[in-house]
């Protein structure tokens, strides 16, 4: 057995009703059970195992914002050893391409939105088999997905599956160049699913909402999968639509989620997000960046455990997070800046340059090693040398850890400037910026200066009706050491976001990165 435990569906299976309630398709009304989820995925292997000749090793891929069907491929590669790949249908079609060309996937499953884009697919990649998943693109000779579904119901098929070999390819983050393909083993799946349900104690009572995308990692391996796993609920949808969530919450009463900060910011914007009624939740996570103190502050209001957490697609995204469910409301306001404390599984240091561990308080890289590692990118040896130096996951990220045990980020080892001889980092000051009240959205870019190389520049999105900037700066006195308040402040109306919903750092500097 050794080798084989963690892949092993029925060791899930065994422990799940097959009449529980599975999958909620709410732009399509429909409901799932898991004996629905596990006859759809086992039409799904046998169809590509039977008609499309796909065996263990071979790619399918995805081009779609959510549908039901990237859970019937999931579970499907369970009994096919079949590796599955999302990807982010926003990008350009060259971007799409190179990825297709190293991933190599023999089947596509795409919805009609995506239609050109597959038209260059079709000339420039090698894709042998195409399917929509739904839409009716005009001009399209490529069947149904549907039509798979309405095959009669066929018995599971059983494939040797080994933890090391490979489950998924994800995708990593990034505001330039084609992103890496992550390769996702089945034991780093499996460590991940055990650590959110033995950290945010998951069960079969939960439910979660899921609307970030499924071609990110947060989507679909923070709640998602391990729901599943332990025979929980899960409300899916094609995207973000606030008034959609807020009513959603009302109905389906989910118990658990995740978000990106803008996404809970434009939440707390709505008309009707003071009537909704949020006591459903156990708590809710922030993650892709840090959130600012003043949106957390309309939550936390109200009694909701909102808090910042820590996760990479190449070691979990089970990484970091504040514990919500023993911490008081006074404590996780505390807190706020805090990534939280290490998860399950996970070994973590702080470290200097030379791979020596900092003292408490100083700033260095964090790294991180565990079962929840990577298996390295795909087809670049190079890269996956680089992070993986010493046997650690660089990060790239740098921290620090306070007297508590408490984890701060305070910023990308890239996303920092020179001022004077000191390294200033930026998501630091963004905290300290985040929690003036009238400040809605922040960004700190290095700027040119001739006297200290470069100085710090505030871009804001602010209330501007409550925005007074004598004010402001005495505020930036009274919370910031001289040499990291901001020169230069100016005021947007809005921040660029890349497809991850993250700020653009790129279009930020390029925009404004003179004085």
């Amino acid at each position: 057995m050794e080798g084989k435990l963690l892949q092993n569906l029925n060791f899930y299976r065994k422990r799940t009703s097959g009449t529980r309630e599975a999958i909620y398709d709410y732009d399509n009304g429909i409901r799932y059970t898991y004996h629905d989820m596990y006859e759809r995925a086992s039409k799904l292997a046998n169809f590509l195992v039977k008609e499309c000749s796909l065996k263990k090793g071979d790619c399918i891929a995805f081009c779609s914002s959510n549908d039901v069907a990237f859970f019937d491929a999931y579970l499907a590669g369970f009994q096919t050893g079949i590796i599955i790949s999302t990807y982010n249908f926003k990008l350009h079609a060259d971007e799409l391409i190179r990825l297709i060309r190293n991933e190599k996937p023999k089947v596509l499953f795409y919805e009609a939105g995506c239609f050109e884009k597959i038209q260059e697919f079709k000339k420039n990649t090698a894709i042998e088999r195409y399917f929509v998943l739904f839409g009716d693109p005009a001009g399209s000779s490529d069947p149904c997905y549907e039509a798979i579904m309405e095959k009669p119901s066929c018995p599971p098929l059983e494939t040797s599956i080994e933890d090391e070999d490979i489950q998924m390819y994800l995708h990593t983050g990034g505001t330039t160049g084609t992103p890496k393909t992550a390769m996702i083993s089945y034991r780093a799946m499996f460590y991940n699913t055990v650590c959110d349900v033995f950290t945010n104690a998951l069960s079969m009572t939960d439910t979660a909402y899921v609307f970030l995308p499924l071609f990110h990692t947060s989507a679909w391996n923070i709640i998602t999968v391990p729901l599943l796993m332990c025979g929980g609920k899960i409300i899916i949808s094609k995207g973000f639509v606030p008034k959609t969530v807020l009513k959603i919450i009302e109905e389906e009463r989910p118990t658990v989620g995740m978000a990106v900060p803008e996404v809970y910011k434009r939440l707390s914007e709505e008309d009707s997000f003071m009537r909704t009624d949020f006591s459903c939740y156990k708590w809710l996570s922030s993650g892709g960046a840090t959130a600012q103190k003043a949106m957390m502050e309309r939550y936390w209001s109200r009694g909701i455990r909102l808090a910042n957490g820590y996760g990479m697609t190449e070691i979990g995204p089970h990484n970091m997070t504040l514990p919500l469910l023993e911490l008081s409301m006074d404590t996780i306001r505390e807190k706020w800046r805090s990534v939280g404390v290490p998860m399950y599984f996970n070994s973590v240091r702080i470290v200097d340059g030379n791979m020596e561990d900092v003292p408490c308080g100083t700033c260095g890289e964090l790294v991180f090693s565990g079962p929840l590692l990577f298996s390295g990118y795909l087809n670049n040896d190079e890269e996956t040398a680089k992070v993986m130096e010493g046997g650690w996951m660089h990060t790239g990220d740098m921290a620090r850890q306070d007297k508590d045990g408490y984890y701060y980020i305070a910023g990308r080892k890239k996303h920092m400037f020179v001022s004077g001889g000191e390294n200033i980092y930026t998501v630091e000051i963004e905290a300290v910026i985040g929690a003036y009240p009238a400040v809605r959205d922040v960004c700190v870019i290095g700027v040119q200066d001739d006297r200290w190389g470069e100085v710090g520049k505030a871009v804001i999105v602010a209330e501007k009706e409550n925005y007074c900037e004598e004010e402001f700066r005495t505020f930036l006195k009274q919370n910031l050491c001289t040499i990291k308040i901001p020169k230069y402040i100016q005021l947007v109306d809005m921040l660029p976001l890349n497809n991850a919903g993250k700020k653009d750092l790129s279009q930020i500097n390029r925009l404004y990165g003179s004085i």
